[in-house]
């Protein structure tokens, strides 16, 4: 998986809400070391760190097919997604994966791919 520029790709969080900037860094804080608020609004926030960054977005989230069947799913301005990222550095990919799925845990949101399919490891 990945996209055609090389880049990694990293695991999405669909879910029925967001948690909070501080919570969301108490959660992933274990599986990403050095997380940080580095910015947040109304509409969302960054956590991130040298190697890693979670963006949160609760305007504009994207809406999949696997997202819009799944029984939470009431209309986009209900939803948060939740989208992860990593420097590739060795073992970013398996602290994202683990990180986004405890996020999916504490949701009861979907894990997806970059293209709203489910997420393969």
């Amino acid at each position: 998986m990945g996209d055609p520029n090389g880049e990694p790709a990293c695991p999405l969080v669909v879910a029925p809400r967001a948690l909070s900037a501080n919570d969301a860094l108490g959660l992933l804080g274990p599986y990403l070391p050095g997380l940080q608020v580095g910015f947040q609004d109304e509409h969302g926030y960054w956590l991130d760190s040298d190697a890693w960054v979670m963006h949160t977005e609760v305007s504009t989230p994207a809406v999949f097919p696997l997202v819009r069947v799944q029984s939470w799913f009431a209309s986009v301005e209900t939803i948060a997604e939740h989208e992860f990222g990593t420097d590739g550095a060795s073992p970013g990919r398996e602290r994202v994966e683990a990180a986004a799925q405890a996020l999916v845990t504490a949701t009861g949101g979907v894990l997806l791919d970059e293209d709203g399919f489910l997420w393969q490891t």
